[in-house]
């Protein structure tokens, strides 16, 4: 259940050239295009001498938990194995400036419940949720509060100043609300997009 994305960022000087990995190597040419490559449902769409890469992940075979028996109270224990992960792990190259990665992540479907963790030491997910959440809130209140653990992560993520050579590495556990599907039976087939955004800037820079 656990796929893996890695997504390598390098910048030489004023000019980004942008590699992907995805199970090997895939270059581009520096010509003002745009590529697109298809492997295991991952699309990858650069713009060369551009600033950012843009990324959309399927995620099939989701679990989907009860809110309040899994989410909350993790009644059978199963709520950190079920969910499904995604690696990242942005490189700054050696001959690159000081700089800061701006990350960016579009989840779009509503059943979609996911967390982003920067510390590789968290591996207990239900635990993490139940220190961010107030059990006694209603259900909305409660996703709003992981909504705002979410975007703190991705603005502490964006404000660090990374140096030539050094990686960041961090992961995300996506689970679907079996009580926010239309039409329950699709839990069956379900599948989502999320896209992520990736922008690459000087430490000191702004993003126009």
């Amino acid at each position: 259940m656990r796929k893996y994305v890695y997504v390598i960022l390098i910048l030489l000087m004023s000019m980004l050239v942008i590699s992907s990995v995805i199970y090997g190597w895939f270059t581009y040419v520096q010509r003002k295009s745009i590529s697109t490559f298809v492997s295991n449902e991952l699309v990858v769409e650069v713009k060369l001498n551009d600033d950012d890469i843009v990324q959309s992940k399927t995620l099939k075979n989701l679990a989907f938990i009860d809110f309040e028996d899994d989410l909350i109270n993790d009644t059978n224990q199963m709520f950190n194995e079920i969910g499904q992960m995604m690696d990242m792990k942005l490189t700054l190259s050696e001959s690159s400036p000081l700089s800061r990665f701006i990350f960016e992540l579009d989840p779009t479907d509503e059943p979609l419940i996911y967390i982003i963790i920067l510390d590789d030491q968290i591996t207990d997910y239900h635990l993490l949720i139940s220190q961010i959440i107030n059990p006694t809130d209603s259900k909305e209140d409660m996703l709003l509060s992981i909504d705002q653990y979410n975007q703190m992560q991705i603005d502490a993520l964006s404000n660090e100043i990374v140096i030539p050579g050094q990686t960041k590495t961090f992961k995300i556990m996506f689970w679907a609300d079996y009580d926010q599907l239309s039409i329950p039976s699709d839990y069956l087939t379900y599948t989502t997009d999320v896209s992520f955004k990736l922008t690459i800037i000087n430490a000191y820079g702004e993003i126009s």
